[in-house]
């Protein structure tokens, strides 16, 4: 297996190893700052995908391009667990690794529709979430607790083919755990809820899933600083002010 870096140098392994192996064999400092790799410049993983195949990867830390789309992917996470901690009944979560590097967004569905009004508990949930430092780290119980756990929080989806998918290749993405609760990391994530600052939702609307079924969908700004989330702050306010000019 031939892993090209960003410099053009290549590592060849004999066997797949995780991205965060690569990383400890290039530095231990790289290993301890890495919170996911870019594959081919295409698509972001998590810093505990195994990688099995040619490519070329790139490692993210906080300095590279790409590092605010894991932010928000974490804190999607994040507000997933507030969410479902103040709705009981909310179901049909699109656990998605769609998340730009300016905003994050999460589809769901509930009997209650929530409105702007209903943010701040929301938000202040996500910060006890936050700052109760949880580890976000790889999960190693049993195929059958992961599916009793995926049943738990309603994920939006053909629940039969998923696990069917588990069953017959489970780490087709790797398992992570947040909380107590196991998810697909489609996305790389942060080791720790408290490396975000804060987060901030923004707006909702609904949205008609391809399959017709109507969800609404929730956006927000989140950062691992009060500096950058202030900067986000200004950013989204000047875009209400002139939309035409972002």
């Amino acid at each position: 297996m031939k892993l090209t870096l960003l410099d053009g140098s290549v590592l060849v392994y004999d066997e797949p190893k995780t991205v965060l192996d690569i990383a400890m064999d290039i530095s231990p400092s790289l290993n301890n700052r890495c919170v996911g790799a870019y594959i081919n410049s295409n698509y972001m993983v998590s810093c505990f995908t195994i990688i099995n195949k040619d490519c070329k990867i790139e490692f993210v830390t906080e300095r590279h391009d790409m590092y605010y789309q894991i932010v928000n992917y974490t804190a999607k996470l994040v507000t997933i667990l507030a969410m479902v901690d103040l709705y009981p009944d909310l179901d049909q979560i699109v656990q998605d690794g769609d998340n730009s590097k300016s905003e994050f967004n999460l589809y769901f569905k509930s009997n209650k529709y929530i409105t702007v009004e209903d943010f701040p508990a929301i938000e202040k949930r996500a910060k006890e979430i936050i700052d109760s430092s949880y580890p976000i780290g790889k999960y190693l119980s049993s195929k059958e607790i992961f599916v009793t756990q995926y049943k738990k929080i309603k994920v939006k989806g053909n629940l039969d083919k998923l696990i069917e998918m588990v069953e017959k290749k489970y780490i087709s993405y790797p398992v992570l755990k947040l909380r107590g609760e196991a998810f697909f990391a489609l996305c790389g994530t942060l080791k720790n809820t408290n490396e975000l600052y804060d987060l901030k939702l923004t707006s909702t609307s609904d949205y008609l899933l391809e399959d017709g079924c109507k969800v609404q969908v929730i956006y927000g700004i989140a950062a691992t600083s009060e500096t950058k989330m202030k900067s986000l702050e200004r950013i989204l306010e000047n875009k209400k002010l002139y939309p035409g000019e972002f």
